[in-house]
């Protein structure tokens, strides 16, 4: 099974005089070097990028030709990813290529949906930063002779929109606002505490970070499970969450602690190592001492007791269950 990205940014509208944009090239170079590796600099996707430029103008033959062939396979793992200008007619939603012109304006978004919902991948996610992106995958297209087209997904199809389909998405010193929160939560903004990032963790992140008054990111998605988008920097290591069930009998267990669990630098018996390992616990929002005491040291000193989070208590049922 491969992972494959078609990542495309559109600064340059030459037949749209005024149109030109600032941030689409440096929101797909971003991209690029966002999903490519993990943060380990394992591999990721592999990425193919296509940037608007007067020599190899990313035109709609062209991107008709780059989405065909991104669709090709089965049982692969793939993203789209746009940045540039977006549309809405009476036909629906379209992505504006660099060919662009007046009344001919690009590529019909839900196009693209029926190429996603025919291919045979494992999972498809689109990614779109441009003004009117909610328009791919509406319930109801509007045609020209004033019929309405239904619009579905298909199984295992995510569209990710930076605006509704009505809505603009806006630049912000040169880049998408949209494209850099989605950076961010790929670099671990949006990571659990085992570094990995979904994707309706990444939407959580983007949507969280814009206000009522902004542009409203769209997440829409017919999935069978939550794929690992990227794996990010781990807030505690993976070998210390696997102890919880052997230092905590059940989720709700109390520990009874008592100076033997101090440590200095160099943890050396039991206790010691499992006064270390609550320690990284209580650091990132896993533990909390229940007790008159609020450091950790103190409890131990004066035989306190500690007890799981809420969150917590879900990792110990991840660790109990074998899943971590």
């Amino acid at each position: 099974m491969a992972r494959r990205a078609l990542i495309v940014g559109i600064n340059h509208y030459d037949n749209l005089p005024g149109s030109s944009l600032q941030g689409a090239i440096p929101d797909a170079l971003a991209v690029e070097t966002a999903i490519s590796r993990h943060h380990d600099g394992s591999p990721n996707y592999a990425c193919r990028v296509l940037i608007s430029s007067l020599d190899s103008p990313v035109s709609r033959p062209v991107l008709r030709d780059e989405l065909n062939n991104l669709f090709r396979s089965a049982n692969d793992e793939v993203v789209f990813y746009f940045s540039g200008h977006g549309s809405v007619t009476a036909n629906g939603g379209y992505i504006v290529t660099q060919d662009a012109q007046l009344n001919d304006i690009g590529f019909p978004m839900d196009e693209i949906l029926n190429l996603a919902n025919a291919a045979r991948e494992r999972e498809v996610i689109i990614v779109l930063d441009c003004c009117m992106s909610g328009s791919m995958g509406n319930p109801q297209v509007l045609q020209g002779d004033g019929s309405y087209q239904r619009s579905y997904l298909d199984q295992n199809v995510t569209i990710l929109a930076a605006s509704r389909h009505n809505e603009m998405s806006m630049e912000i010193s040169g880049q998408g606002i949209f494209t850099s929160l989605l950076v961010d939560a790929l670099e671990g903004g949006a990571a659990d505490m085992q570094g990995k990032v979904t994707l309706p963790s990444i939407y959580a992140h983007i949507e969280g970070a814009l206000g009522a008054w902004e542009q409203r990111p769209i997440f829409k998605t017919y999935t069978t499970e939550v794929s690992v988008i990227r794996n990010a920097e781990p807030k505690i290591d993976a070998a210390v969450l696997r102890k919880l069930p052997t230092i905590f009998p059940s989720a709700e267990s109390l520990l009874q602690l008592d100076p033997s669990y101090e440590y200095d630098k160099i943890p050396v018996t039991e206790n010691q190592l499992t006064g270390w390992a609550l320690k990284k616990y209580r650091d990132v929002g896993l533990l909390q001492i229940h007790s008159d005491h609020t450091d950790l040291f103190w409890a131990a000193e004066e035989c306190g007791t500690v007890k799981l989070t809420r969150l917590g208590r879900h990792y110990w049922r991840l660790a109990n269950g074998g899943r971590i």
